[in-house]
């Protein structure tokens, strides 16, 4: 009985070995580019006083005592 080892094995489902990471990469690459375009996006809503009075309570509390 022979038992045939082959250590030529085709990686599943027909991917080469780097595209998996080739892939997560370009996912975490536009995740950041998504997070920092909202990132500024919310830094120039900021700037309207109308929004941030609706999206922050400091404008409310400014000139109250704390103690």
């Amino acid at each position: 009985m022979k038992i045939k080892l082959s250590s030529n094995r085709k990686p599943k489902r027909g991917r080469r070995p780097g595209e998996l990471s080739d892939e997560v990469s370009r996912w975490l690459r536009n995740i950041v580019i998504v997070l920092l375009l909202l990132m500024v996006l919310s830094q120039l809503a900021l700037q309207s006083a109308g929004f941030r009075f609706w999206a922050t309570g400091v404008d409310r509390m400014e000139g109250i005592s704390s103690r």
